[in-house]
This record gives C-alpha cells, sequence and structure tokens, in this order.
C-alpha cells in the first residue's frame, strides 16, 4: 500500500470511529418526534369593535405560548362576522388557551371578558375549536 492509501484508509477508520451511531445514511425515524405533538387550531370571532385578539395557551406549568390574530381584510358586508384562525403545534396532554379581544392599540377591551377552552391534545391529529370573546354592545 502507497502513504496516499494508508492515510485514505485511516481517515475512513477515524471517521467511522466518530460517526454517530445512527448506521450510514440513516437518520433517526422523524415520525417518533411527530407522536409527542397534536395540532390546535384555534379560530378566534371578532366583534365589530375588536382590533385584534390575543390567544394565550397554557399547560400545566404555565404559558406556553401566545400568538395575536387579526382577521384578514375581505371583501364582505360589514355586518359578517370576521373570524381568523392560528394553527398550534404543542406536546400531548390538556392544554387551556385564554382568547382576549383588544384594541386598534393592543390594548384588552374593557367590555369583553375573555374565552377560554380546555383542549386534550393527542398525537398527530389536529383539535378544532371556536374562541369568541363575550362583548357588551356598545351604546348608541
Amino acid at each position: 500500500m502507497t502513504r496516499t492509501s494508508i492515510a485514505t484508509l485511516l481517515t475512513l477508520v477515524a471517521l467511522l470511529l466518530l460517526a454517530p451511531t445512527t448506521p450510514l445514511g440513516c437518520a433517526e425515524d422523524p415520525s417518533i418526534e411527530l407522536r409527542r405533538v397534536g395540532t390546535v387550531r384555534a379560530e378566534a370571532q371578532f366583534d365589530p369593535d375588536t382590533a385584534a385578539i390575543l390567544i394565550d395557551v397554557f399547560d400545566a406549568d404555565g404559558l406556553v405560548e401566545q400568538a395575536h390574530v387579526r382577521p384578514a381584510p375581505l371583501d364582505r358586508p360589514t355586518d359578517d362576522p370576521r373570524s381568523a384562525w392560528k394553527l398550534f403545534t404543542l406536546p400531548i396532554g390538556p392544554h387551556r388557551l385564554v382568547a382576549t379581544a383588544l384594541d386598534a392599540d393592543d390594548a384588552p377591551v374593557g367590555r369583553c371578558q375573555p374565552a377560554e377552552q380546555t383542549v386534550e391534545v393527542v398525537p398527530i391529529e389536529v383539535v378544532a375549536i371556536t374562541l369568541r370573546p363575550a362583548c357588551t354592545p356598545t351604546r348608541m
């Protein structure tokens, strides 16, 4: 064997010894990670005076995730209900979602009560919920 062949052979042996425990060209099964999470599709329905909705997601340990959702600008009559949705990828188990109505300055709307719902997140599935903060009508 030539010196170049020996150096190449030693390099290959060193790479094989230092390589991760998975076989060459094979990665860990990605579906294993998918089995540890699920998805929640939270639809937020808006009061006419609401500019956005803040959705807080809690688990047993506290706040997990937050998202602001705003209605999409669509050509439709102003009396039609406005809504938006957000997908959350969460660990399996129970989660509580709280929707707070916000005004144009992202401050909570005082005449609206937050809506909340508890869901059980299951592996690989999508749980769909609808959240609509309860708002008292404005006086004219």
